[in-house]
């Protein structure tokens, strides 16, 4: 996890002072990523890429709706970035 620190930093443009695994589920491994003026969350999938690719067809679906949701930052085929709400 942590050598792959400088690459979250470039992709949120901000220096991460902490993560933490925050998982609690059975296919992702969730962390939240702090810097002193936000927090994201990154998810990567346990077992298959196809989770990832429907974390971003949900957020898709639910952004017609009138409620918060996670603003996707990035993605690729082993990890998405999002906000933190």
């Amino acid at each position: 996890m942590n050598e792959n620190i400088k690459l979250y930093e470039y992709i949120i443009k901000k220096k991460i002072i902490n993560i933490n695994d925050i998982s609690i589920g059975y296919d992702q491994k969730v962390f939240l990523l702090e810097t002193k003026e936000e927090k994201y969350i990154m998810k990567k999938s346990k077992n298959s890429p196809s989770k990832i690719e429907n974390e971003e067809f949900a957020l898709n679906l639910l952004s017609n709706l009138n409620i918060p949701i996670p603003k996707l930052i990035f993605k690729n085929s082993d990890f998405l970035i999002e906000s933190y709400i």
